[in-house]
């Protein structure tokens, strides 16, 4: 694909399912980042801002089983939302 970013400019997440944590593998460019967890209707349901490069994103006891949606923000990164699956 002509417009696909190289590998290491993409984010991945494991496990997944999750169940009260997820780790994150992030490129250097996503230090200081804002991750957003959305439900599939869009709403924004967890927005954690970190600094650093933090690769840990732990899932509050509020959200209930399901399929959500995560994003990585930040200045010079953004890529699109990957599935996560809270058991």
């Amino acid at each position: 694909m002509a417009n696909a970013k190289p590998e290491a400019e993409q984010f991945a997440l494991y496990p997944n399912p999750a169940s009260s944590q997820v780790k994150l593998h992030l490129p250097a460019s996503a230090s200081g980042s804002a991750r957003i967890i959305s439900d599939l209707s869009g709403r924004r349901v967890l927005t954690q801002t970190v600094r650093g490069a933090n690769p840990q994103l732990n899932l509050p006891a509020s959200l209930s089983g399901g399929v959500y949606l995560l994003q990585v923000q930040a200045p010079g990164f953004s890529d699109k939302p990957q599935r996560l699956v809270i058991q």
